[in-house]
């Protein structure tokens, strides 16, 4: 890879993740993999910015189609004249990532989403704290809920901001060790299964979260690791997106895209060691394990195969059918 190549960073975060930070840091050079970027030859596009320009504050929400037209207009005319572009905005799902991406097909670049993956906690009290734009915790929870990873079938090369460790990192910091490494992530999956372990208080379940997702699990061999992985954590999202009708039955609107984020949000206690491509898999699969119930029509389901790609489509398939066996 030229990483020398004209280059549109997209980044993908909620709002309190620290993107805009981020975004300066990337422009001047100080992030690896970017050290090529420099003020002179790169831009910054942010949507508040945008906004705030058009109709006078950043807060107003009121016309946000003409504020994202106004800043793909620039964009496109940033990269006509040979500069480096960084979207700041939340860029949340792959749909709005597309609106960027369908406009430079003609465009020679390097298409990167940095994805500023901090724990929604973290986001929660830095939105709290703003001082020109504070933001409640309902506010990003709804933003969360449409969470989408990028991956690579998008045409995106994926950066997460808090990566994985490696057996590298280990042996060349005087901080690690391997016993310490292993002891975070085992009290890292503890305390999910721990707040798992709780009844789905839903007709369609009769485990709780923990043993349903246990039991699905038991489906795959441990030698698949990574759908083993999808699986066993494919309903983790449930902990943060229970509500009751009025009837007392609990509903998880959202809980696929919540509960990638919050696996997004702690890769390095999570993927000790593993290469990205099986991250990203894992991902999707925690992402898009609620698809193929939505999925009626041959045509949508050659759209997705074609999207995702026959081997990940399949094991999505897999994941789905496991699911429903063990409800």
């Amino acid at each position: 890879m030229d990483n020398k190549k004209q280059t549109l960073i997209i980044i993908t975060g909620i709002p309190g993740s620290g993107k805009s930070t981020i975004a300066k840091r990337l422009r001047d050079g100080e992030i690896e993999e970017f050290e090529y970027l420099n003020p002179n030859n790169t831009e910054i596009l942010s949507s508040d910015e945008c906004r705030k320009q058009l109709l006078g504050d950043e807060k107003d929400q009121s016309d946000n189609k003409r504020v994202f037209d106004f800043l793909k207009m620039k964009m496109i005319g940033f990269i006509k004249t040979g500069y480096n572009v960084i979207i700041d905005a939340t860029n949340i799902n792959m749909k709005e990532r597309r609106g960027y991406l369908d406009l430079v097909k003609r465009y020679d670049l390097r298409r990167v989403a940095y994805v500023v993956n901090e724990p929604f906690d973290r986001c929660v009290e830095r939105a709290a704290k703003r001082e020109e734009r504070p933001l409640p915790k309902e506010i990003l929870s709804k933003i969360m809920s449409r969470f989408q990873c990028p991956q690579p079938f998008e045409g995106l090369e994926v950066v997460f901001h808090n990566k994985q460790i490696t057996e590298d990192d280990v042996k060349k910091s005087y901080a690690l060790s391997f016993s310490y490494v292993e002891a975070v992530q085992s009290e890292m999956f503890e305390n999910m299964y721990a707040h798992m372990n709780v009844p789905q208080d839903n007709p369609y379940h009769r485990y709780t979260i923990n043993e349903h997702c246990e039991r699905t699990a038991r489906t795959f061999n441990k030698d698949d690791e990574n759908l083993w992985l999808a699986t066993r954590l494919h309903d983790v999202g449930k902990i943060f997106t229970r509500t009751y009708d009025e009837n007392g039955v609990a509903h998880y609107y959202g809980h696929d895209n919540v509960g990638a984020y919050y696996v997004c949000s702690h890769i390095p206690e999570i993927f000790f060691n593993k290469n990205k491509r099986d991250i990203l898999f894992t991902i999707f699969l925690i992402n898009y394990h609620m698809l193929p119930f939505s999925i009626k029509e041959e045509k949508t389901e050659k759209k997705y195969k074609e999207l995702f790609g026959e081997e990940w489509y399949n094991k999505l398939l897999l994941l789905h059918k496991a699911d429903k066996e063990n409800c």
